[in-house]
């Protein structure tokens, strides 16, 4: 697929971070797609392993290649590598993760047959521990209600790998977030909704590798990475989320418990309580984390109910 000016259409953004052992599959995954219309920004967030190392290998593969002195974190790498681009439509890829070889031609072509679209969320196949499983979005567009619905009752799987958003949507909000360490999807995802058109792709051509080292599964800080979310977005606190957001306070604590880990769960416990913007006993949290769940269950398949009743509409 050529571009038809002979500029690039699609930029990857590969924020990296002492991943030596995997960001070259993960480049090698972009590449493996074979076009010119597909640029590729690495940005290696001040890494201290070989993984200068392993980026100076592609030396002359057209790649950028943009060296921070310190870490800065994931966000601030992605916001870089984003304005170091030049192409109109950006997808974003962890350095842990790869892309099918058909992905890249894939976002081109829906893009360009749906210039109402700003954003796209694909589906995506998780790998953990060796293991496969598939992470199903419930594919097609929602107005802003029932997407920031969706968004905050953790309804809808997210990685920013499966995140692709055009640049002038990007820019409008200003990328993502530099201060947020967790939730950065979720919270990027919501304000995008409030001015741009997304869509739930069903698309399973991103791997999302599941590791030890993955940002989402470092440290015990469940709590805090919430309460910063919501500190943010208001509309978690409203009444029809009450039960919700218990059961989403509590559920990392649940986790530690089960795993062992007494001293950080009792500091989750003692952060929840002493939280300004949750402010919740751990035992409050508990009571409700059910119906919390429920709550999210129920909005999955209300969105997938959805996407059916419009199918059939469409097919009548």
């Amino acid at each position: 697929m050529e571009p038809p000016s002979g500029k690039s259409e699609l930029a990857v953004i590969i924020p990296t971070f002492n991943r030596a052992q995997s960001v070259g599959k993960t480049i090698d995954s972009v590449l493996s797609a074979s076009l010119s219309a597909v640029e590729i920004v690495v940005v290696d967030d001040g890494s201290t392993d070989r993984t200068p190392d392993v980026l100076g290998a592609y030396d002359g593969k057209s790649i950028k290649v943009i060296k921070l002195p310190k870490r800065e974190g994931g966000n601030h790498a992605r916001n870089v590598g984003a304005a170091a681009s030049s192409a109109p439509i950006l997808a974003f890829l962890d350095s842990d993760d790869t892309f099918d070889a058909s992905r890249p031609a894939r976002l081109i072509e829906f893009y360009r047959a749906h210039p109402e679209i700003d954003a796209v969320l694909d589906s995506f196949v998780v790998e953990r521990r060796g293991k496969r499983r598939d992470a199903i979005q419930p594919s097609g567009s929602f107005d802003q209600g029932r997407l920031t619905d969706l968004l905050i009752t953790h309804a809808i799987p997210l990685t920013n790998s499966t995140v692709s958003v055009r640049r002038k949507a990007f820019d409008a909000i200003g990328g993502y977030d530099v201060t947020l360490h967790r939730h950065q999807d979720r919270d990027f995802l919501l304000r995008l909704s409030a001015g741009s058109k997304i869509y739930l792709g069903s698309g399973k051509d991103v791997l999302k590798v599941q590791s030890a080292d993955s940002i989402s599964r470092q440290g015990p800080d469940s709590v805090g990475a919430l309460a910063a979310v919501v500190a943010r977005h208001p509309e978690f606190r409203a009444p029809c989320y009450h039960d919700l957001l218990g059961y989403l306070a509590v559920r990392g604590i649940l986790k530690l418990l089960i795993a062992g880990h007494l001293a950080d769960a009792y500091g989750e416990i003692r952060a929840l309580q002493d939280s300004d913007v949750l402010g919740r006993s751990f035992w409050d949290c508990l009571l409700h984390y059910r119906s919390g769940r429920n709550v999210r269950a129920a909005a999955r398949a209300a969105a997938f109910c959805d996407i059916a009743r419009s199918s059939s509409s469409r097919a009548s």
